[in-house]
C-alpha cells in the first residue's frame, strides 16, 4: 500500500520552520551578550540612583518649589529632595525629547503645551510653596528615579491638616494612580477620585 504524501508536506518541497528556528536561534545567541550588558547597566544606574538618605515614618519638610503637579522639591534639615505625591498622577509640565546630532543622540527636557497640566502645577504651587508640609511615608520611601514618595500634608488654618494628595485629585489637578493607592489612604484617595472622574 503506497501512501500519498500529506497536503501540507509535498514531496521535494522544503520544509521553512526548521530553517527559521534556527535564525531565531542564532539571533538571540548574538544579541545576548548585548542584552546582558544594557540591562547590567542599567539595573547600576537605578541602584546607585535610589540609595538615598532614610528617613523616619514621617518628617518636616520646607516646599522650596513645584515641578509640576504631583512633583515637589523641598528641604529636609538643609538637604533638598523631590517628592512623588504618593497615589496620584498629574499631567507632565516636561517631557523627555531625544534628539540626533550627526552621530549622537541628545536627551533634553522640552516644556509641554498642556494647559492642564500648566494648571495643576500653578494650583499646587498656591496651596504649598513656601510653606512647611509633613511628608508621610509607607514602607517603600524611594522610586527608582530617586524621589522620595509620601503623603504631603499642609495646615489648613483651623488647626488640622489638609492631606494634598486628596486635595489634587478632589480638585480634578490629577487622577489616581494606577494601583499604587494601596496604602494607608487609599480609601480617601479613591473617594476623591470618585468626585472628577
Amino acid at each position: 500500500m503506497i501512501l500519498a504524501p500529506s497536503s501540507r508536506h509535498r514531496a521535494g518541497k522544503p520544509r521553512l520552520w526548521p530553517g527559521l528556528l534556527r535564525l531565531l536561534a542564532l539571533a538571540v545567541l548574538v544579541a545576548s551578550p548585548f542584552l546582558v550588558y544594557r540591562l547590567g547597566t542599567y539595573y547600576w544606574r537605578v541602584e546607585l540612583q535610589v540609595t538615598g538618605q532614610e528617613y523616619p515614618s514621617t518628617v518636616a519638610a520646607a516646599v522650596v518649589r513645584v515641578i509640576d503637579g504631583d512633583t515637589l522639591a523641598v528641604r529636609i534639615e538643609g538637604k533638598e529632595e523631590r517628592v512623588q505625591l504618593l497615589g496620584i498622577d498629574a499631567p507632565e509640565v516636561f517631557q523627555r525629547v531625544s534628539r540626533t546630532d550627526g552621530d549622537s543622540v541628545r536627551t533634553e527636557w522640552v516644556e509641554t503645551a498642556d494647559p492642564a497640566a500648566r494648571e495643576a502645577q500653578r494650583q499646587l504651587s498656591r496651596l504649598v510653596t513656601g510653606r512647611k508640609v509633613t511628608l508621610e511615608f509607607e514602607q517603600r520611601q524611594c522610586d527608582r528615579y530617586g524621589r522620595l514618595l509620601a503623603y504631603v500634608w499642609v495646615p489648613d488654618g483651623s488647626d488640622g491638616k489638609l492631606l494634598v494628595n486628596e486635595w489634587m485629585l478632589r480638585q480634578g489637578l490629577a487622577r489616581l494612580y494606577g494601583g499604587s493607592a494601596a496604602g494607608r489612604y487609599a480609601e480617601r484617595l479613591k473617594n476623591a477620585a470618585r468626585l472628577n472622574p
